[in-house]
C-alpha cells in the first residue's frame, strides 16, 4: 500500500512469503526474534500475524496484556518456540513508531533488554526443553 507522490521511481517487489521466511531460518538459531504489530492496521492486519505464527511453533507465554507505567494496557504478546515473541500495540496501524512512540519505544527496549513483562521467566518457571 505506497503511493508517490512526485516523478520519482518506486520499485516494489511482491513476496507471498511477506517476513515468515526469515523466522524458519532463525528459529533453530539462538536468535531472539520479535514482531510488532499494531492492532489498527489495515495493510498487515494483526489477525494474518497471528494465523501464519500459530503454524510457526507451539506457545510457551499465553496472551498476556503489557502494560505502559500508568499501568495502561498498551498491548498484548505471546512467546512462542524459538524465541519468537508477537507483541500487539494498542491503537496503532501499520507504523507503529509514528502511531504510538511510546509504546513502540517501551516494547522495543524492554523486549531488547529483558526488562519488564519481557525478562526471561526464572528457571523454575521455564519448560523443560528450556531448562535441559
Amino acid at each position: 500500500m505506497c503511493t508517490v507522490a512526485d516523478e520519482s521511481t518506486f520499485s516494489y517487489t511482491l513476496d507471498a512469503r511477506a517476513s515468515q521466511w526469515a523466522y524458519e531460518a532463525l528459529k533453530d538459531t539462538p536468535v531472539r526474534m520479535m514482531h510488532f504489530s499494531g492492532d489498527k492496521d489495515g495493510s498487515v492486519p494483526t489477525i494474518g500475524t497471528q494465523r501464519w505464527i500459530k503454524g510457526f511453533s507451539p506457545t510457551t507465554v499465553a496472551w498476556q496484556p503489557w502494560l505502559m507505567p500508568d499501568d495502561e494496557v498498551g498491548g498484548y504478546y505471546e512467546s512462542r518456540e524459538g524465541d519468537l515473541t508477537l507483541i500487539t500495540v494498542h491503537g496503532a496501524g501499520h507504523m507503529v513508531p509514528q502511531d504510538q512512540r511510546e509504546r513502540a519505544y517501551r516494547i522495543l527496549f524492554n523486549w531488547l533488554f529483558e526488562r519488564g513483562e519481557f525478562a526471561p521467566p526464572a528457571d523454575k518457571d521455564k519448560p523443560d526443553f528450556i531448562t535441559q
